[in-house]
């Protein structure tokens, strides 16, 4: 039995938390394929972490974690798990081989000998041990699970919790995720649920581990997120945050921190100082939308960060150094206009991916190598008030140097690249006005127009929640084209003939 238990905990229940991450775990393989083929790198929805369900992400990730060697407990116990079970297999397999042979030694001998071995019973008492020990944990496992579930049954946004013996009147949520992914009016999306004090009650125990909120308000955070010293994920996107903490320090085993800013809010105007001064498993970056934020802290504690977004920064005039990100495998930088140069590329050594799009000086200043301020990168932005560009002085010592030219002839194919539409419409498609959405009346890929644009410059829209933003008219010519492209592949959402003819949607054939 003891033999059968360790080939369990050794063997099958690795084998059987993988299977059940891969039939529980479902992600549109094919239509992120498609939004890989169409829209150019960089682009918010080729990020396939931003497209699949993020509960059943982090439920994944959960189970998935939990055959990871992370900590020297863990290395001891598996360790020891395993080499327990090749002991005592190998001990099953010697009794059976020495077994035979006294079988095997019994048929040849010419004399019959009978010997009689006797085993050493083990005393009840010893037994009653082991049998009260058991019923114990089983009792106490029960219990755990029972009072953290009905602790937490009044918030269903708490995917996860801690199984704890005594709750009180605490959940003790580990993963908290709420979110509308497609808002459908403007007044959901002008107005959404205020998650505050729901935060609050979710991190009194400071068992969260995983933050995770889509078109929810929370402009401030509660001392209660102080407790959860564990936290690794925080996903914040349209929540209108005004103000980081400067405690946010503490969460030591950070791993990934998006925060993407909401059009027409204050959003966040600074970040504390040592924000990545000792982050040593952060891994993911992305700051987006966020149009009074002035500076970007030092990346001196962030050795394994190995993805890094920055969009729309549009307040940010210089870039950290990158000496300390040897592991940085992602880069991308869209529409931070005032920044004049990127630092020194070569100790990103592990770059792998890099795209730099929508207006950006660097493009255009000199930075490169002839300064262009004609250049529509560089010309006044209309759209969002920000002066044009002006060349780098020839002895400015910003301008890039050798192994940074050879990183950016690399990915030249990703680098400054001008899109077909002109910026004033994807700024039109990128941030929704009350025009846009009532233009769709939350009715997605319905054909729509936008009075004195669409008209004026020959385009058509589209009804498309871009983002996760609210459903708005789009007219992102690429984003038509993926949906066509679904479309004639019948892969993503069904199509309503009704509404998507225009796209190639057509009334199914009747049998």
């Amino acid at each position: 039995m003891d033999s059968m238990f360790d080939l369990a905990a050794a063997v099958l229940y690795p084998i059987a938390v993988l299977s059940y991450c891969y039939y529980k775990f479902s992600f549109d393989r094919e239509v992120y394929l498609v939004n890989a083929e169409i829209l150019p790198d960089g682009n918010f929805e080729r990020y396939a972490r931003m497209q699949a369900d993020p509960a059943e992400v982090a439920l994944f990730l959960i189970n998935f974690n939990s055959l990871r060697i992370s900590s020297v407990l863990d290395f001891m116990l598996s360790i020891g798990l395993n080499l327990s079970f090749c002991y005592r297999f190998t001990r099953v397999i010697t009794v059976i081989l020495s077994q035979r042979c006294r079988l095997r030694s019994r048929r040849t001998s010419s004399q019959k000998l009978t010997i009689k071995q006797r085993q050493r019973s083990v005393p009840p008492s010893v037994a009653l041990i082991f049998v009260t020990a058991s019923i114990c944990a089983v009792v106490f496992t029960h219990s755990a699970v029972a009072n953290a579930r009905a602790a937490c049954k009044e918030y269903p946004e708490c995917v996860a919790c801690a199984h704890v013996w005594n709750t009180g009147t605490q959940c003790p949520c580990i993963i908290l995720i709420d979110g509308d992914r497609a808002p459908r009016t403007a007044h959901e999306w002008n107005y959404p649920e205020d998650v505050t004090d729901k935060v609050r009650a979710l991190a009194e125990a400071g068992q969260l581990h995983t933050l995770q909120l889509i078109n929810r308000q929370l402009r401030l955070w509660s001392d209660e997120l102080r407790r959860c010293t564990s936290m690794r994920t925080i996903s914040l996107i349209y929540t209108s945050l005004e103000e980081i903490p400067s405690w946010i320090t503490e969460f030591k085993q950070l791993q990934h921190l998006h925060l993407e800013g909401k059009y027409g809010s204050r959003n966040l105007v600074a970040l504390p100082p040592d924000l990545f001064s000792d982050l040593p498993d952060f891994t993911f970056l992305h700051l987006g939308n966020h149009h009074n934020l002035v500076a970007l802290p030092a990346f001196d504690g962030t050795p394994n960060l190995r993805s890094m977004v920055l969009a729309v920064l549009l307040s940010l005039t210089e870039l950290p150094p990158f000496d300390n990100l040897p592991s940085l495998e992602t880069l991308a930088l869209a529409h931070i206009q005032q920044v004049p140069a990127v630092p020194d590329m070569a100790p990103l050594v592990s770059l792998s991916r890099l795209a730099i799009f929508r207006p950006n000086h660097l493009c255009c200043n000199g930075f490169m190598g002839v300064c262009n301020l004609t250049d529509s990168f560089c010309v006044e932005d209309q759209v969002f008030k920000v002066p044009g560009a002006t060349c780098l002085d020839p002895d400015d010592p910003r301008h890039a140097n050798a192994a940074t030219k050879e990183i950016l002839e690399k990915f030249s194919l990703a680098i400054c690249q001008k899109s077909a539409v002109p910026f004033a419409l994807e700024g039109l498609s990128d941030f929704p006005t009350p025009e846009r959405i009532a233009s769709c009346d939350g009715v997605m890929y319905r054909r729509c127009d936008i009075p004195g644009v669409t008209s004026d410059n020959g385009t058509v829209g589209m009804c498309s929640s871009s983002r996760m933003q609210v459903v708005a008219c789009n007219v992102d010519q690429l984003f038509i084209k993926v949906r066509q492209e679904q479309i004639k592949r019948g892969v993503g959402p069904p199509c309503d003939v009704e509404v998507e003819a225009w796209l190639g949607c057509k009334k199914a054939a009747s049998s």
